[in-house]
C-alpha cells in the first residue's frame, strides 16, 4: 500500500514492525501451514503478541486506536507474505472491533488472543421480537477458524436492517464444523458455522452495521491486493533467474507484459484500498470500500495468474509460491460477497 506522507512517524515505524515481522516469522511459517492444513496456532498468538489484533480498537476500550489507513496497511502487509495470516488477523481484528462497539467484555480477550474469534456475515435467520437477545437459524460456509473459535459474530438482515450478533460456539444450537480441505487459505482452518436457535447477543444494527460491513469489504480487499503485490516479487526473481535460449526470460517482450500488467494492478489496487480507507464520511467510505472490494475480487487474481504463467509449468509446482496465491486470491474473492447485490448497489447510489 503506497502511505509515504500519508502515516505520521509512529504510524511509520508500527508499520515497519508489522512487515518485519511478516518477512521473518509469517515468511517461516507458510510452509507449515501449506503442509498441516490446520490452524495456525503459534502464529495467530504472535500477531496477538504484536498487537495487531487491537489496531482499530478505540484506545478507550484497550485499543492502540489507530487510523483505519493504518489498520489496512497492517493487513495488506501480512498477506503479502501469506493470505492466510491477513485473513486470520482480519477476523480476529475486526471481531474485537465489533465485540468494543457493542460494549463486549470479551473484546479485551479477543485483542490479546486469549479467546479466539471469527466472522461469518453471510445472512443467517433472526427470530422475530427478541431485541437485544435472539436466536438465530442457518449455515455459513467458508468460515475461518473452525474447531478453534470460541466467539463468532454474525449477522442478520440486509443494508439497513443488518444486525451483527456475538455468539458463543460453547452455546446450545451452535456446531462450528473442524475445517475441510480448502482450495486456499491453508493455516486459517476454514470450515461450516451450522446455527439451531443459537443464543446470540446484538452488538451493533442500522448504520453502525453497515460501516461495520463496509469496513469488513475493505478489510479483505486489503488481505486480496496484499496477496496480489505478494505474488509479483517471486516472479520477477524468477524471470531473472530462468535461462532459456541463451537470455534470462526477463528480456522476453511476453514475460516483460505480464510483470508490468502484474505490478501496475497489484498497485492500483492498493491505491484503491488506502483511497477507502482515507474517507471520513460514511456514505463515500462505504461506496469506495465496495468498489475495492469488487475491484480486488477480480484483479488479484488477474495479478496472481499473470505472476503463475511467468513460471511457466513450474508455476503449478507447490516449490515456488506462485500457485498457492492463485489459490488464495481465488478462495478470498469469494467469501460473503454477492455480485449482484453490489453492482446494484453501485448502480443506485
Amino acid at each position: 500500500m503506497s502511505v509515504h506522507g500519508i502515516l505520521t512517524e509512529d504510524e511509520s515505524t508500527l508499520l515497519q514492525a508489522v512487515r518485519e515481522f511478516a518477512r521473518d516469522r509469517v515468511r517461516t511459517a507458510v510452509k507449515e501451514c501449506e503442509s498441516k492444513r490446520e490452524f495456525a496456532r503459534a502464529l495467530h498468538e504472535e500477531m496477538a503478541a504484536l498487537g495487531v489484533f487491537g489496531l482499530g480498537v478505540p484506545e478507550a476500550s484497550g485499543g492502540a486506536g489507530c487510523r483505519r489507513v493504518l489498520q489496512i496497511a497492517a493487513l495488506e502487509v501480512l498477506a503479502e507474505e501469506s493470505g492466510a495470516a491477513g485473513l486470520m488477523a482480519l477476523v480476529q481484528a475486526l471481531a474485537a472491533e465489533a465485540l468494543a462497539a457493542g460494549n463486549d467484555d470479551a473484546q479485551v480477550a479477543v485483542m490479546d488472543g486469549s479467546l479466539i474469534a471469527t466472522l461469518a456475515l453471510t445472512p443467517v435467520a433472526e427470530a422475530a421480537g427478541q431485541g437485544e437477545s435472539t436466536c438465530l437459524d442457518g449455515s455459513v460456509h467458508g468460515v475461518p477458524g473452525c474447531g478453534v473459535a470460541e466467539v463468532v459474530i454474525c449477522r442478520s438482515g440486509e443494508g439497513p436492517n443488518s444486525k451483527l450478533w456475538s455468539v458463543k460456539t460453547s452455546s446450545s444450537g451452535v456446531e462450528l464444523q473442524p475445517a475441510v480441505e480448502s482450495l486456499g487459505m491453508h493455516g486459517a482452518a476454514i470450515g461450516e458455522l451450522r446455527l439451531a436457535a443459537a443464543p446470540a447477543r446484538l452488538l451493533l444494527q442500522g448504520e453502525r452495521a453497515v460501516e461495520f460491513m463496509a469496513l469488513v469489504r475493505l478489510a479483505i480487499a486489503a488481505v486480496l491486493a496484499g496477496i496480489a503485490k505478494g505474488s509479483v516479487p517471486p516472479a520477477q526473481h524468477y524471470a531473472r533467474e530462468r535461462a532459456q535460449f541463451g537470455r534470462e526470460i526477463i528480456h522476453l517482450y511476453g514475460v516483460q507484459e505480464r510483470l508490468a500488467r502484474a505490478e501496475s494492478r497489484a498497485n492500483a489496487l492498493s491505491a484503491l484500498c488506502c483511497a477507502a480507507a482515507m474517507q471520513s464520511e460514511p456514505q463515500a467510505f462505504a461506496r469506495f470500500a465496495l468498489l475495492a472490494r469488487w475491484t480486488a475480487a477480480a484483479e488479484a487474481v488477474l495479478v496472481a495468474d499473470d505472476a503463475l504463467q511467468v513460471f511457466g509449468g513450474f508455476g503449478f509446482s507447490r516449490e515456488y509460491p506462485a500457485e498457492r496465491s492463485l489459490r488464495d486470491a481465488r478462495y478470498l474473492g469469494l467469501g460473503e460477497f454477492d455480485h449482484a447485490s453490489a453492482a446494484r448497489e453501485l448502480a443506485e447510489a
